[in-house]
């Protein structure tokens, strides 16, 4: 029977910063003056306007993002300016440590409305939060309302040195437009950049500020060579709270996803605090 383990105390210490500095040291600090479509009131009220997720996928590739849903907020977002921006979600080694290694074959994207002057890309982050040269630039004609599936010309091989990549889109953003496609499920998570002019420290990455609304809706597909016959990977894990008192319930959440050649019909989940097993749980959800 497979085993998965889940460390209270690695919960504990990316929630206190691992991530953080990551993605401080990976972005300008700044908040790009980043709008919501003014149809519904946020996109915390509107609903989810495709679903489920209607990817096509081989027997060897699996989709590496934050979420694998096809959710799409009815709320767009966009800058209140005429330009060509970069959309992009920064995955960390939550995301990408399972892949390295393995060809990114396509990327994803969501969007609220269509764009032009379109293209996908890939970057680098190094652990000091520099970005590399582009790994892939592709153009790509048109996006289109919904999502967007594109082959890549030349699939990208993700390197084992890195510390996350930039994966994301181009468009042709104009004023009162908002056709960024958001996800709400990533409420609370601040992977979401932009690439632009904002004429005060000029052209740089910034964060747009979606941390308490949602994530950007990009994802990439990844051909997996070499599949063991069974590998489970338990991910998206978070307690309620950072601090508990002594005897205190509290609720742990978290991802399982299959990246093995086949699905095991029963596992166990194992809660660790240090190297002290203090609750063990049996096949909790069937895996598809």
């Amino acid at each position: 029977m497979k085993k998965i383990f889940i460390s209270l105390l690695a919960i504990l210490f990316c929630a206190g910063g691992l991530q953080a500095q990551i993605l401080k040291s990976a972005s300008t600090g700044e908040q790009a003056p980043f709008g919501i479509s003014p149809s519904v009131t946020g996109p915390q009220k509107g609903t989810n306007s495709v679903s489920p997720r209607t990817v096509e996928l081989g027997d060897k590739e699996r989709i590496m993002a934050y979420f694998d849903s096809e959710d799409i907020s009815d709320n767009g977002g966009g800058l209140n300016a005429n330009m060509t921006v970069k959309a992009c979600v920064l995955m960390d080694g939550s995301v990408i440590d399972a892949f390295r290694g393995n060809k990114i074959t396509r990327i994803r994207f969501g969007l609220a409305a269509n764009i032009v002057n379109s293209a996908v890309f890939v970057y680098p982050v190094t652990e000091n939060g520099e970005i590399g040269e582009a790994l892939c630039e592709q153009s790509v004609e048109s996006g289109m309302k919904g999502w967007n599936d594109i082959k890549l010309d030349k699939p990208v091989t993700i390197p084992a040195d890195v510390a996350g990549l930039l994966i994301g889109y181009q468009y042709k953003q104009n004023r009162n437009a908002y056709p960024v496609g958001m996800n709400e499920k990533g409420a609370g998570m601040n992977v979401s950049y932009m690439y632009f002019n904002n004429g005060t420290q000029g052209e740089n990455w910034y964060d747009v500020g979606l941390g308490s609304i949602g994530i950007l809706c990009i994802q990439a597909v990844v051909e997996m060579d070499n599949l063991p016959e069974h590998e489970v990977v338990l991910g998206d894990v978070s307690l309620e709270k950072t601090w508990y008192r002594t005897g205190e319930t509290f609720n742990v959440c978290g991802t399982l996803k299959n990246y093995g050649a086949a699905l095991p019909k029963a596992y166990t989940l194992e809660m660790l605090c240090g190297d002290k097993v203090f609750a063990t749980v049996d096949t909790p959800v069937a895996l598809t």
